[in-house]
């Protein structure tokens, strides 16, 4: 199992995050990974590093790392034009973008609406999704679709590529896992001991990537990412 990093993001400046990623490289950490909203769910006052740029700014100081949204939804622009931001990021970072995919829900709908954008219909948005990873598989780019909806889940399904589940019991884990690729995403424990249990647990439970949330000490990451990687 690979074990990834989401990127200290709600902030103006980008410097701590381009030292997190270096760091995270040299620690033997798998992937980088950067949310795609305006502003921290919840929180409209506070600043959100624009999600590709930081990537792109990251990939130009980092050469093995994986990179990726987590997720980018489908509708915040034209599918022509998400499809461009993440052929120009795998342009700067040749086979080291994951393209991070979701539809949105109610807790975005702010966003949309700050945007002049409604919320359109859930199928809709299913459908855009999936003519965005059909034209981003014909990239080559890896693709992870992000819900936790079982209709959403089914668009992933049904074209083959790997569901993202946020915050889930590992059980729920191996049971997506005998259907197709699964990777996980979440909150960081904040003691070594259960970071290093949740790993191995979600690792036996099939998952084929981890990532964890900010904040979360590199160094310890990539001390558990080094126990964890040899097991399938």
């Amino acid at each position: 199992m690979k074990v990834g990093l989401i990127l200290p993001q709600f902030r103006y400046d980008f410097r701590a995050a381009i030292e997190v990623a270096k760091k995270a490289e040299e620690a033997g950490i798998d992937g980088l990974f950067a949310f795609e909203h305006l502003w921290p769910p919840g929180e409209p006052q506070r600043p959100c590093l624009d999600s590709f740029v930081l990537l792109g700014a990251v990939a130009q100081v980092t050469q093995k790392v994986s990179i990726g949204t987590l997720v980018a939804r489908v509708g915040l622009t034209p599918n022509d034009v998400l499809v461009s931001r993440f052929r120009s990021l795998a342009h700067i970072a040749p086979s080291r973008v994951i393209a991070g995919l979701g539809i949105g829900d109610i807790q975005s709908l702010r966003e949309n609406l700050m945007l002049g954008m409604e919320l359109s219909p859930g199928w809709q948005r299913r459908q855009q999704l999936a003519n965005c990873c059909a034209t981003l598989a014909r990239e080559s780019i890896p693709i992870w679709i992000g819900g936790k909806g079982r209709k959403t889940i089914e668009v992933a399904r049904n074209i083959g590529v790997a569901v993202n589940l946020w915050d889930v019991p590992p059980a729920v884990i191996k049971k997506e896992s005998a259907r197709g690729e699964v990777s996980w995403g979440g909150p960081a424990p904040h003691d070594q001991g259960s970071l290093l249990h949740l790993l191995t647990t979600l690792a036996r439970s099939g998952a084929t990537w981890a990532v964890l949330g900010w904040p979360r000490s590199v160094t310890e990451l990539g001390n558990a990412a080094s126990e964890v990687h040899q097991i399938s």
